[in-house]
């Protein structure tokens, strides 16, 4: 009679793990989507304050100048902006294009790069 041996359950620690750049944006894109839905009603909040009188217009343009403010608003913008690029390079590959493994680390790192430069003209905009 054989026995059946089972091995323990191993802990992997996730943090030493080399994902390649595909895997990370994809990570990446579902932890945006979190993000927007978690900032959405935020937005929609002071959207709602700043078209409701003048008086609250003026309090939230004068809350839009606080620091952590324009860095939640970075972060939406950010995050949307993201979101929307890999949203975009996800259906293209769901049309059959940019499905081998080096075509999709090409598009990975070319978004990756949209996203960069977008993200830094959207904080200079918002400092200056």
């Amino acid at each position: 009679m054989g026995f059946i041996v089972r091995k323990k359950h191993i802990y992997l620690n996730l943090f030493l793990i080399n994902f390649p750049i595909t895997a990370m944006t994809s990570i990446i894109h579902r932890v945006t989507c979190v993000m927007l839905f978690l900032f959405f009603f935020i937005v929609l909040y002071l959207f709602k304050l700043s078209i409701e009188s003048e008086s609250s217009f003026l309090m939230i343009s004068l809350l839009l100048q606080k620091f952590y403010i324009k860095l939640f608003l970075f972060l939406f913008l950010s995050s949307l902006l993201y979101h929307f690029l890999f949203g975009i390079k996800h259906m293209i590959m769901d049309l059959g294009f940019f499905e081998t493994k080096s075509a999709s680390t090409k598009i990975s790192l070319l978004c990756l790069f949209f996203v960069v430069v977008l993200s830094v003209i959207i904080l200079l905009s918002m400092v200056l």
